[in-house]
């Protein structure tokens, strides 16, 4: 089994589940395995979401929240990191839990001088990496703690702004905080 599906299956079975869900608070709309009917549109699928497959909808995560985004190649450098992208990803969308790291990492460098600072714009290129990469060396397994709950305070307050700019999405920010900021990555749990 390889890393994605991995770290797929326990966010499916314990986050996203298989069930059709349409809540009219959910800005995400028509949802079935997590992927939302804009996500599965813009990926090539046209059939009703209810009868969207797990093998589709897995096919349509590889592509939107793990191969696009590049945690194919954050995974072999902090595998705890990528997975729990993954899941922020397939929650909230990609580029978030990208801006959420390349934040941290341009704090955590001393003022460029570990490495110098990425640019902030959610996309984990090779500059990203090569940071990611350059702080681990330098700050070791404590270091990658650190930088992890550094990216788990940021989704917790995204959650809450999310709320606060939509109050109709407080019917969601328990379930936020509890499975996606506060719980461990689905990899670990």
């Amino acid at each position: 089994m390889d890393t994605f599906t991995k770290y797929m299956q326990p966010i499916l079975a314990k986050k996203e589940g298989g069930e059709y869900t349409n809540n009219p608070a959910d800005k995400g709309g028509a949802t079935r395995w997590g992927v939302t009917e804009h996500v599965a549109r813009a990926c090539g699928y046209l059939g009703d979401m209810r009868d969207l497959t797990i093998d589709t909808a897995l096919v349509i995560d590889r592509k939107m929240f793990w191969t696009q985004p590049r945690l194919d190649l954050i995974d072999p450098i902090m595998p705890g990191l990528a997975a729990y992208m993954l899941d922020l990803g397939v929650n909230m969308g990609p580029r978030w839990p990208a801006y959420f790291v390349q934040r941290a990492l341009n704090v955590l460098n001393r003022q460029g001088q570990d490495y110098p600072d990425v640019e902030i714009d959610g996309v984990f290129g090779v500059l990203s990496r090569a940071a990611l990469s350059a702080f681990l060396v330098k700050r070791g397994w404590e270091g990658g703690g650190v930088l992890m709950s550094m990216v788990r305070a940021q989704a917790s307050v995204r959650y809450i702004e999310i709320a606060e700019h939509n109050p109709t999405q407080e019917t969601f920010e328990y379930g936020w905080q509890h499975w996606r900021a506060y719980a461990p990555p689905a990899a670990e749990a």
